[in-house]
């Protein structure tokens, strides 16, 4: 299992069983209040996006998370993406429902 960021590897741990639960926990942090922090167990085989848009996106942000998602939209149409692969019925829903 692999946390990526721009195709670098920030973390790696073992794989773990299909089905089975990993903990995760997620956290806010708010200058006034502290932390805001919840607990969801991800289901190992199941995908899991996280997005944050606290202050918005440059423009250049927007138009490399754009030819990302195109890039993976193609892997995904044209049998590219081995490693995870998606239902081929939900992959587009899937990137263009953000």
């Amino acid at each position: 299992m692999n946390l990526s960021l721009d195709g670098a590897t920030l973390a790696s741990a073992p794989a773990g069983t299909m089905g089975s639960e990993v903990f995760a926990e997620y956290g806010l942090w708010d200058p006034d209040n502290g932390w805001f922090t919840s607990n969801n167990p991800i289901t190992v085989g199941e995908y899991t996006a996280t997005a944050l848009d606290l202050q918005g996106i440059s423009a250049t942000q927007a138009k490399n998370l754009q030819t990302d998602i195109e890039a993976a939209i193609t892997k995904l149409e044209g049998g590219g993406l081995t490693q995870y692969p998606a239902p081929e019925s939900s992959s587009r829903a899937i990137l263009t429902g953000f």
